[in-house]
């Protein structure tokens, strides 16, 4: 069975008492773990959402599209596309931008600027300065 366990560790004391709970946990060739250390990510704010979503609805009526049709192209564009064949028909995906921290999520809205200055679009810049 499937399991994951995250701590946040903020000082040499916290790292050196979760080594040793991690030391007790039972691992063997046939139930191995992977173990990632990382920089504590940072997630994406409900401004930066805001602003996506308000960027989209600003570029929607230049490109002929609706908010949530221009939301996938930026996020085609950013991201790429996979396409599949399920079920008998050839299918486009995209990775969720709900996945994004607040860096990658910055770009991505970025992206929707850059691909609205190509395009020879003129949209308000709602970035704060």
């Amino acid at each position: 069975m499937a399991w994951t366990r995250r701590w946040r560790i903020d000082s040499r004391r916290r790292l050196t008492a979760i080594a040793g709970l991690i030391s007790h946990t039972l691992v063997s060739e046939g139930a191995p773990l992977e173990l990632i250390l990382r920089t504590e990510r940072k997630e994406k704010s409900p401004a930066q959402r805001a602003l996506f979503h308000a960027v989209c609805a600003d570029l929607a009526p230049h490109l002929g599209l609706t908010p949530g049709e221009t939301k996938q192209l930026i996020k085609e564009i950013f991201y790429g596309v996979e396409t599949r064949t399920v079920l008998g028909v050839e299918r486009r995906f995209t990775q969720s931008s709900e996945d994004s921290d607040r860096e990658e999520y910055s770009r991505l809205i970025d992206c929707a600027y850059q691909t609205s200055a190509e395009q020879g679009i003129n949209i308000p810049d709602r970035r704060p300065r």
